[in-house]
């Protein structure tokens, strides 16, 4: 006789059943669904809180300025894309137009916004002191 499998972040739906091969799939297809709704949710609020904060450079430079997202492209001598790699939407800045992609930003001139403003690393760091400050605020 086959033990039971259960489908761990699906208890709360019920799926509890013996499974012969072909229920084995489905609960773990189900369960490969659940997963990644649950991570774009977690994704998805982290990037709204992050971006919340506003722009780190502009925050450096004492003005608050609406911010979009910036992926990291490189974590400590790392290779190139390693936020969307291995990290998904976790390794991200809040950067204003200006300093994400206009003349003076990390992507047109990145050893000058690096002299400006630091590293992404050292941006990184500082946006999550200003997050964790946030939200023990509220």
């Amino acid at each position: 006789m086959e033990k039971p499998i259960r489908a761990s972040g699906l208890e709360g739906y019920g799926i509890f059943r013996q499974a012969g091969p072909r229920e084995r799939r489905f609960l773990h297809a189900a369960q490969a669904i659940f997963d990644n709704i649950a991570v774009k949710a977690c994704e998805r609020w982290w990037l709204d809180q992050i971006a919340s904060l506003g722009c780190a450079a502009c925050y450096r430079e004492g003005t608050e300025t609406p911010a979009g997202i910036h992926h990291i492209r490189s974590w400590a001598g790392t290779p190139a894309g390693l936020s969307k790699r291995g990290h998904g939407e976790f390794l991200v800045l809040p950067l204003c137009h200006f300093h994400h992609q206009g003349k003076l930003s990390i992507h047109a001139s990145p050893e000058e916004f690096k002299r400006l403003f630091g590293s992404e690393v050292d941006l990184f760091n500082e946006t999550l002191q200003r997050l964790a400050r946030q939200m023990m605020e509220k």
